[in-house]
């Protein structure tokens, strides 16, 4: 029987690991779909990832250094939906105006940390649409948050 595949943040890192081994019996991580420790075959199972080590616990935003080089690299657009910081978007039939949120792309609550690599500038919308949640890539984050979004009242186009 295959193990069963759980994530445990160590620091600022996400790894994968068995709780024990299913064949060997001793606490392993995983490459691929297998144990380091022997081989044994493992699957995931959707669960959530557990803290193993602290972080500081203190939450802060990026230095300007930091922000300069991710709204660089970003384009002034927002991480999810593309869209530009100050353009217009509607919801329930009233025009709004696009502001900047700067969000940790793994939740603040999992990594109790704020690694530079893990900021992205972030549109209100779609900031307050993601709170919590992990996701995969941005192109799963982008999805649930598009279809949310709709659910929500807001019409975004998403920017290519």
């Amino acid at each position: 029987m295959p193990g069963i595949l759980e994530y445990a943040w160590f620091g600022d890192r996400l790894l994968c690991r068995v709780g024990s081994c299913p064949l060997c019996g001793q606490a392993s991580f995983v490459e691929g779909f297998a144990t380091t420790c022997c081989g044994a075959e493992v699957q995931f199972t959707g669960a959530r990832a557990r803290r193993e080590s602290p972080g500081d616990g203190r939450r802060r935003s990026p230095n300007n250094k930091i922000r300069v080089q991710i709204l660089g690299a970003q384009g002034r657009r927002c991480f999810y939906c593309g869209c530009e910081f100050g353009s217009v978007y509607v919801r329930n039939g009233r025009e709004l105006v696009r502001r900047l949120n700067w969000d940790h792309f793994v939740p603040f609550a999992y990594l109790q940390s704020n690694p530079n690599t893990n900021w992205v500038a972030s549109c209100n919308v779609c900031n307050s649409i993601k709170q919590g949640r992990i996701f995969y890539d941005r192109t799963e984050a982008r999805n649930v948050i598009s279809s949310e979004a709709r659910t929500r009242g807001y019409l975004l186009p998403l920017a290519e």
